[in-house]
């Protein structure tokens, strides 16, 4: 590993030329944590949960079957993670349930340099209790840098490429296509505009049955869009897009960030035992979709 731009190697002392290691300790993520990450999971029991930044299998299934239950939430029959290959060890998933079934996957490399951009697409191939077929993309886009016009400019490659990917899917006569995942930047991003504004795919958030709970906070007026109103989003990182088909099939849809902890002036309604930043389930809320004869 050494020599890697990831395991740099430093000298404690030039003078003896000794190597100085220090152990790295993990910490425990807090139990009250972990229970509102099952506890939003369970107020939405999707039938296909799409995951991103998890430890592994093991531990997602160890959530899976003992934390779930907790909460009235029925175990997911079938999970599947695949590491991802920006070397942090925050993986890629997907549980489903009884009767949905996971056909294939594959995973395209949209990145352009090593280790630097983020996490590989991964295409779920999945047939439901209806015989129907979804093509579901989980994508994670690179984060901004300190150099923002770098990152945008990875950014939109990454997103040329997803786009390429879903115009394939599209002219193999592809038509149940979902793109969800973390992008990294605000739908007005011209580093997103290859995807937002050049396709048909359809934001979730633009459905009329999407509900998501008012931003209460002193700038209500201005940072609504942080709660997925109407309009220009200035605060959104999380997307479900939806080929005309499938959007089309929607019955209601939503956000759920019951569990996350508002920074500053957002306020929004969350837990009562979500009590400080360390007790949110998560920095993401969790996005959702119904579609009817899936």
């Amino acid at each position: 590993m050494k020599g890697l731009s990831h395991s740099l190697e430093n000298k404690a002392n030039n003078i003896t030329n000794w190597n100085g290691w220090v152990e790295l300790q993990t910490i425990p993520i807090p139990p009250k944590a972990t229970n509102h990450k099952a506890r939003v999971i369970a107020d939405v029991n999707p039938d296909i949960l799409l995951l991103q930044e998890i430890e592994d299998r093991a531990s997602f299934e160890e959530f899976n079957q003992l934390i779930l239950p907790k909460y009235g939430c029925q175990p997911y029959s079938q999970s599947f993670v695949i590491q991802g290959n920006d070397m942090n060890s925050l993986e890629m998933g997907i549980a489903l349930r009884e009767g949905y079934h996971l056909e294939t996957v594959r995973t395209y490399n949209i990145n352009t340099t090593l280790n630097d951009d983020g996490k590989n697409l991964i295409v779920y191939e999945i047939t439901t209790p209806s015989q129907n077929t979804i093509w579901l993309l989980n994508v994670y886009l690179i984060k901004d840098k300190q150099d923002k016009t770098y990152s945008d400019t990875l950014r939109k490659n990454q997103v040329t490429r997803i786009v390429t990917i879903y115009n394939q899917l599209k002219a193999e006569g592809k038509t149940n296509i979902i793109i969800a995942g973390t992008f990294n930047a605000p739908p007005y991003c011209n580093s997103l505009s290859p995807i937002i504004q050049d396709t048909d795919l359809k934001d979730v958030t633009k459905h009329g049955s999407f509900h998501v709970d008012s931003d209460k906070g002193k700038d209500a007026h201005y940072f609504r869009l942080g709660a997925y109103r109407m309009g220009v989003n200035i605060k959104q990182n999380d997307y479900m897009l939806f080929s005309p088909a499938l959007f089309d099939k929607m019955t209601s849809c939503g956000l759920n960030r019951k569990a996350m902890w508002p920074e500053k002036q957002p306020q929004w309604s969350i837990y009562k035992s979500v009590s400080n930043k360390n007790m949110a389930a998560s920095a993401h809320p969790l996005v959702w979709g119904d579609m009817l004869e899936m």
